[in-house]
């Protein structure tokens, strides 16, 4: 009896699995079509015989032989890439129905007859009297004989199939048997490429043909993670920022196009490396197939690339800071049930069913598989577990940044838009560094703009700042006449004409003309910059000089002498030119313009903004 081969097929990927010796579970395909393997009303009540144990004469009843049933599923462990265990089943037929019983299958996918990886050592318990050495391809088991009742010794089995009692007066029946033994090499991704077919040839008619099929149980060949959703830059870690929410989405690589796949975090029960939970995660949905975003798969409705997706969000909370998780994912086989069974437009249905008896895997060097040690996979939850490789999630708080690198005279808006009207506030170049002394300044002379701008990357809600004055040892200059824009203003920091606001640094400035009663006190001007989950200070000084005045419009020599209780002589002294120029780069950092005696002509008027010092100081 010869296998006969069918047409070429394509390899696909890789994978790792256990093969599981546990006790055979299995799934039947009935009512195929005719094309697939025709079934007619003698081949299912005589030809193929799936239930010798009715019978009491043995050799086969011992050894629990039964025939598959068309559309039958075996379930293969595989250890590794296409490492698979062998397969074995024997075929019994009505001999005086059937001459012979030929096999096939495709060597594309199946060990090719007497292949090296499907030999296996001589010895073990003979099959229905049969004692053979196990090789890929078809071995007979010969003529067999059963009978009904006792009166029946010695049977024979004719020529022409019948089955003759050499005493008594029983009856007795005549089989043709037959073992068959592949070892598959994967490639296939639809259950029915895994076709193996037996057909009885019979002594009229046209052959009576059964198949049966082979299902790889393989662990999903890999498991990825992208912080971006695509399965082009899969990535082993990532930041997670307080406040924002971060979504994961894990990608899982399976073999089996006709099988759902599972994806989720590892927990402590059977697992390799158990993992807790992201604190507050949350799924967004169950696993689904890339190709079409379903969350199933059967035989007539494949996952065809074998790609399955799942998101994960989290949201980091400040508690959290600087915590690294490790994160175990894994990937699972949905168990087969009969949900999952279903096979629309196909011309069979699928049942699940118990272990079929006289069949079974063995891994390869253990021996031959006698019928008594017969097991096959269980359809088990191939897992597939991130035990060498964890992905890696840093909690991270990201806080706001006061940007100094401004240019001066910016426009500033009232809220982040570019059609919207520019407020007219005083600005400047940037934000002062933490901690700066600012220039001098004077009394009755505007301040120099004082002001921050500030962003926060990713920042998921808009800003506010805070400003605040004074503390141990420092004067409140609000006292003083100091006035502060709102804080919502904002700087254009792009030229593309968008409403977004993180195109936009907030601001927020303050305007001072320090009044009397400020000269020779330090004052402190602190800005707050926050969101619900983050925040940033930085503080500036400034001191008001003493003895030291910008003049008012219509004031004199004699009118400021008086007020200050001196004489105007004494004033004009004060002023010395040389003094003036020694102090030229500090006046024009506090951008004032000094009054100088040589230049003026009428002492009794002064122009308004003029910075004149009363008298001498003494440290």
């Amino acid at each position: 009896m010869e296998g006969s081969r069918s047409s070429q097929g394509r390899v696909f990927g890789r994978g790792i699995g256990a093969c599981e010796m546990a006790s055979c579970r299995t799934v039947l395909l009935s009512a195929l079509l005719l094309a697939i393997g025709g079934v007619s009303g003698q081949e299912v009540a005589n030809v193929f015989w799936s239930d010798i144990d009715s019978w009491v004469r043995r050799p086969c009843r011992q050894d629990g032989v039964q025939t598959p049933p068309n559309g039958y599923v075996f379930p293969v462990s595989c250890t590794s890439e296409f490492d698979c265990s062998t397969l074995t089943f024997t075929v019994v037929v009505n001999h005086s129905l059937a001459r012979d019983i030929v096999f096939d299958s495709n060597s594309n996918f199946f060990e090719a007859d007497n292949a090296v990886g499907c030999n296996q050592p001589t010895g073990g318990g003979p099959v229905c009297n049969t004692a053979f050495a196990q090789r890929c391809g078809a071995q007979p088991l010969g003529r067999l004989t059963a009978h009904e009742g006792t009166d029946c010794t010695a049977p024979v089995c004719n020529e022409d199939g019948t089955c003759t009692c050499t005493t008594g007066t029983g009856q007795c029946h005549c089989f043709v048997g037959a073992r068959y033994t592949v070892k598959p090499k994967g490639g296939y991704r639809s259950l029915l490429d895994s076709r193996i077919c037996y057909n009885a040839t019979m002594r009229s008619g046209s052959p009576q043909r059964r198949c049966a099929y082979v299902d790889l149980q393989m662990p999903p060949e890999e498991l990825e993670v992208s912080a971006t959703g695509s399965e082009d830059d899969f990535v082993t870690s990532v930041d997670a920022i307080v406040g924002k929410e971060l979504e994961l989405t894990v990608f899982a690589k399976d073999i089996n196009a006709h099988q759902a796949l599972s994806i989720d975090i590892q927990q402590a029960a059977g697992n390799p490396n158990p993992t807790v939970e992201l604190p507050n995660q949350e799924w967004t949905g169950p696993t689904v197939c890339v190709g079409n975003n379903l969350a199933t798969a059967t035989v007539g409705s494949p996952c065809r690339e074998g790609w399955w997706k799942r998101a994960l969000r989290y949201t980091a909370r400040g508690i959290e800071v600087n915590t690294v998780y490790r994160l175990y994912f894994q990937a699972s086989e949905v168990f087969w049930g009969q949900d999952l069974l279903a096979a629309p437009n196909l011309p069979f249905a699928l049942t699940t069913s118990q272990g079929l008896r006289g069949s079974g895997c063995c891994a390869a060097g253990t021996g031959i598989c006698t019928m008594d040690n017969f097991r096959c996979a269980s359809f088990p939850r191939a897992v597939r577990h991130s035990t060498d490789n964890f992905f890696s999630v840093r909690v991270l708080q990201l806080t706001p940044s006061f940007v100094p690198g401004v240019l001066a005279n910016a426009r500033l808006f009232t809220k982040p838009s570019f059609t919207f009207q520019p407020v007219a506030v005083p600005n400047h170049p940037g934000t002062p560094a933490d901690g700066a002394m600012l220039p001098t300044a004077y009394v009755n002379c505007r301040m120099p703009p004082l002001g921050v701008y500030v962003r926060k990357a990713d920042a998921v809600e808009q800003l506010s700042i805070q400003i605040s004055f004074g503390g141990e040892g420092f004067a409140d200059p609000s006292e003083y006449g100091l006035t502060y824009t709102t804080n919502r203003l904002f700087y254009r920091t792009t030229l593309a004409n968008s409403q977004d606001p993180n195109d936009f640094l907030l601001y927020q400035g303050v305007d001072w003309t320090p009044q009397p009663g400020s000269e020779g006190r330090t004052f402190r001007i602190c800005f707050r910059a926050f969101d619900s989950v983050s925040e940033s200070t930085t503080c500036s000084t400034v001191h008001v000089a003493r003895c030291m005045y910008c003049t008012l419009p219509g004031e004199s020599l004699v009118s400021i002498a008086q007020r200050f209780q001196t004489n105007w002589l004494q004033v004009w002294a004060a002023n010395d030119p040389d003094v003036t120029l020694a102090e030229a780069d500090a006046l024009a950092a506090s951008r004032v313009s000094p009054w100088s005696p040589a230049g003026t002509r009428r002492p009794q008027t002064l122009e308004a903004g003029l910075l004149i010092r009363l008298g001498p100081t003494l440290d």
